[in-house]
């Protein structure tokens, strides 16, 4: 039985190999060897999705020096005629150019400032820009997402949300409005945009993943219907060279 999965996109990303746990399948007493054969087999990072309300995993984790680095919630809001009857707001438009503008790809690095890959600074400044500015072209380009809304008033760009459909299912990745222009409903008008149209399109529900730590978001959601429909403890194991 598997008790880690390499991850090809991550490696090949950032230069380095890197697995993630499944930590159902690791018997409490097993980890150390583990993590010991994952470094003798040239793995520098290793990740682990965790349920909060296991206590022994969660503490064998934190005993082998894994970093408690996210709380990972995701939200849910069931789409019914009444949430979608909102009529659509002539600011919002789909962004279909080749490269993400300037100020768009601004919005797109600061949906990230709770990320695991900001929080934890054995990632570079460097890593974190560029994972999300890969994450926006290919949002644009179509690979991981359906839709890119875009916020523009008076020529300028001020919100952001992807969007992916998995079956029956809306899958928000970014969404964001610039630092300066928070305060006016930009994100809750983009939300109601993402329901009406997914619900067109046969979607049951809108799902989002955020960060505990970013209470904003979170407050946000709530705000807008969202209900909590699962959390995972995020850890980061990184198994450096002895020096």
């Amino acid at each position: 039985m598997n008790n880690y999965q390499y991850l090809n996109w991550d490696s090949k990303f950032f230069g380095y190999k890197v697995a993630k746990l499944l930590p159902e399948n690791i018997p409490d007493d097993k980890l150390s060897d583990i993590l010991s054969s994952l470094k003798k087999k040239g793995y520098r990072l290793v990740y682990s999705f965790v349920d909060p309300q296991d206590e022994t995993i969660n503490l064998s984790h934190l005993n082998n020096n894994g970093i408690l680095i996210d709380e990972k919630i995701t939200f849910s809001q069931r789409l019914t005629e009444s949430v979608t009857a909102e009529s659509d707001d002539p600011n919002i438009i789909e962004y279909h150019e080749i490269a993400p503008e300037k100020s768009l790809l601004s919005i797109a690095l600061q949906c990230g400032e709770f990320s695991r890959f900001q929080i934890d600074k054995n990632f570079t400044t460097k890593e974190f820009m560029d994972l999300y500015t890969l994450w926006l072209e290919n949002s644009i380009n179509k690979k991981i997402a359906n839709n890119v809304f875009a916020y523009k008033e008076y020529g300028k760009f001020l919100g952001l949300a992807t969007v992916a459909k998995d079956r029956e299912v809306g899958e928000i990745g970014l969404i964001g409005v610039n630092s300066h222009e928070r305060g006016k409903r930009i994100g809750s008008k983009l939300l109601k945009h993402i329901f009406k149209q997914y619900f067109r399109l046969g979607c049951k529900r809108i799902d989002v993943v955020t960060q505990k730590n970013n209470q904003l978001a979170c407050n946000f959601y709530i705000k807008n219907g969202f209900i909590t429909s699962g959390i995972k403890n995020v850890f980061h194991f990184w198994l450096k060279e002895e020096t």
